[in-house]
């Protein structure tokens, strides 16, 4: 046993003097790599992150599931569903919030999230504006430039952008609260926090006008029914339908806060949330510290770790 503890003490004797009598290479080596991460470190921009934390505006998910479901038939030639729970509506949102469909909207909206998006280089502080890269989009002639391959196209398109819309904008439901946290990451802090009010705005409205429209069209059909009803016995369910109706057109025009209502409205963020400058270094450090040694015991004798000095 002890003659076991003396070799391996013995070796380890042995590659340290190895590594020691190599010590200039591991030395270079690992300071080139320090200095290539502060260089690499100090080149990239800081971002900032907007954070909104909301809560699903509650329907009255259980009333309409119960009159429903007792006229199901009529209820389903007008277009209506039930609510398959409280926090549908805003489930539906939140997969709305990612898709192309919806950013396809957003921009055709506000033409002026695409560059902000895709040709943002870097950001003025003092002025506080972004800066545009030139080799890409003109930003006084409002013109795009950039060369691109096939199949990606001068003006970026909305599958090429929407990917890079999904890298700064994030949306997550808790399970437990039922509350919804959305998030945009940017160099800008202002851009960040302008955009996610704008998909919290506009995921709003639409959803509202969506609804607003389904409830006129089921509106027009179910008076129309109404009028023409002979079978009195029916009066009762086709009002019940209409009053459901009534109650989400009146909803869909008065509420601005259709889906979602702020708990913590998006704020414009005064520190950056990345990069970590300090973490990359120290990465970078014992990476380029790892492989220095590895390379100096590969380039040598590998016998010389059991031989006798």
């Amino acid at each position: 046993m002890s003659r076991q503890i003396d070799i391996n003490e013995f070796n380890l004797i042995n590659l340290a003097k190895l590594l020691y009598k190599d010590w200039l290479i591991i030395f270079i080596f690992t300071s080139l790599f320090s200095i290539f991460a502060v260089i690499y470190s100090l080149s990239l921009n800081n971002y900032y992150t907007s954070y909104a934390l909301m809560a699903p505006v509650k329907d009255e998910g259980n009333n309409k599931s119960s009159i429903l479901s007792s006229v199901g038939s009529l209820a389903g030639i007008a277009g209506l569903r039930a609510p398959s729970g409280i926090n549908n509506k805003a489930d539906e949102a939140i997969e709305r919030m990612t898709s192309k469909v919806f950013f396809k909207k957003l921009i055709e909206k506000y033409p002026e999230i695409l560059p902000k998006l895709m040709a943002a280089m870097d950001y003025d502080h003092e002025k506080r504006e972004i800066i545009f890269d030139n080799s890409q989009y003109l930003q006084n002639e409002n013109k795009w430039i950039r060369e691109v391959k096939y199949p990606f196209q001068t003006i970026p398109s909305i599958q090429e952008s929407h990917k890079e819309f999904l890298k700064v904008f994030s949306v997550s439901s808790d399970e437990q609260s039922g509350f919804i946290t959305a998030k945009v990451v940017h160099i800008s802090p202002i851009f960040a926090e302008k955009l996610l009010n704008i998909v919290i705005q506009e995921i709003n409205e639409i959803t509202r006008l969506k609804d607003l429209s389904e409830s006129e069209s089921a509106l027009l059909f179910l008076l129309d029914k109404l009028e023409k009803n002979k079978n009195k016995n029916m009066d009762q369910s086709l009002n019940a339908l209409i009053q459901i109706e009534l109650e989400k057109n009146t909803l869909s025009q008065i509420s601005p806060n259709y889906v979602f209502e702020f708990i913590d409205k998006p704020f414009i963020p005064e520190l950056k949330t990345g990069p970590n400058r300090a973490i990359i270094c120290i990465i970078s450090f014992f990476a380029g510290l790892f492989l220095s040694c590895t390379f100096v015991l590969f380039k040598s004798d590998m016998s010389l770790l059991n031989s006798k000095q």
